[in-house]
């Protein structure tokens, strides 16, 4: 399983991918991460399975938050931004 995030300036989408299919996706307003915790863990819980990687793609600055946020997953990351 595998985690897209994309950043964008007004909203934070969420996916969470088995192969090439979407299988949960959350919304969020602004460049918040708030919720990306409880995302990750009830898409693991609900696939019986752990996220293998991720994808961030951002438009924003992100405040440090934000980013201890995402140092805080156990799984690998690759980053794009502008």
């Amino acid at each position: 399983m595998n985690l897209i995030i994309d950043i964008g300036n007004t909203r934070t989408k969420l996916f969470a991918f088995e192969a090439d299919e979407p299988i949960a996706h959350a919304v969020a307003e602004g460049c918040t991460l708030d919720g990306l915790h409880t995302f990750v863990t009830e898409a693991e819980l609900a696939q019986k399975s752990a996220f293998c990687g991720a994808i961030v793609c951002t438009t924003a600055d992100l405040p440090a938050h934000a980013l201890q946020q995402l140092d805080s997953l156990s799984f690998p990351m690759l980053t794009f931004s502008s």
